[in-house]
């Protein structure tokens, strides 16, 4: 059963950073942060003009590799393997639709795909973080 106590917990701390972090953010650079958070959309669109589905080509990558990620995890402790192979499926999707393109089509489907793998990664963590109680076992052993 899940730790509904847990999950408010993790959500309250990641939350609570993300906010101080974001203040920070805009308290030092808020109208270039503002400028280039309303040019995010434009640079995803033009990187994402060749694929076959556009934008969706990426988020469907994204899913992908979250979806191998959370069932790899389940099945296998902590791995590097795993963790590049997810980012090499987010990759692997997008460059699969954009076979045959020009070179500038395959570098932008590259980038693409990049960001998929890490997001699908990323995404996988989160989501894993915040339903499964794991234990920190990177902490240093005291004396």
């Amino acid at each position: 059963m899940m730790d509904l106590k847990k999950l408010g917990d993790n959500v309250k701390s990641a939350t609570g950073v993300s906010l101080a972090a974001l203040f920070i953010i805009l308290a030092t650079n808020g109208k270039q942060f503002i400028e280039a958070a309303a040019a995010f959309p434009a640079l995803v669109q033009a990187y994402s003009l060749g694929l076959p589905f556009g934008f969706w080509s990426g988020a469907v990558a994204t899913l992908l590799a979250s979806g191998f990620h959370m069932f790899a995890r389940s099945w296998h402790s902590r791995s590097l393997g795993i963790e590049i192979a997810t980012i090499m499926i987010g990759i692997t999707v997008v460059m699969v639709q954009q076979m045959g393109g020009t070179g500038s089509e395959v570098l932008s489907a590259l980038f693409v795909g990049l960001v998929a793998g890490f997001g699908g990664l990323f995404l996988s963590k989160i989501v894993r973080s915040m339903l499964h109680k794991e234990k920190e076992c990177d902490k240093p052993k005291s004396d």
